[in-house]
């Protein structure tokens, strides 16, 4: 994540901390944060300004699918943070965690999405 302007948007406030920290630990240059799926949209032109974005899902509605078009819209690499087997599945195509996640699982799955450029399905 080194040098990277990192979104996170997370709903529950220490797992937001806790995704901050390892981001920052990896050498993110910025962390923006949303405390949910709407508040992210919101930042409009920001998102844009984002390489990597650690994304919780926890079902995926229609802001969720709207959150991640846009970042795929604008080149945003993306990392799916869900405690949800449901969601999981749905975005198989994706780079997933699952919750609880350790801090390895978050450098490994941005790595991954990084490296394969995850702002849409793999194919």
């Amino acid at each position: 994540m080194l040098g990277l302007r990192v979104l996170v948007v997370e709903r529950e406030f220490l797992i937001a901390l806790d995704l901050q920290r390892i981001a920052e630990l990896a050498g993110a240059s910025a962390c923006v944060l949303a405390n949910s799926i709407d508040g992210a949209i919101a930042l409009g032109p920001e998102l844009a300004e984002c390489q990597l974005a650690l994304v919780e899902v926890p079902e995926l509605d229609a802001p969720a699918r709207d959150l991640l078009a846009t970042l795929a819209a604008n080149g945003v690499s993306v990392v799916i943070v869900t405690a949800s087997n449901a969601v999981a599945s749905d975005l198989r195509d994706r780079v997933v965690i699952l919750k609880p996640f350790a801090e390895q699982d978050v450098l490994d799955a941005a790595r991954a999405a990084i490296g394969t450029g995850a702002s849409a399905p793999r194919t």
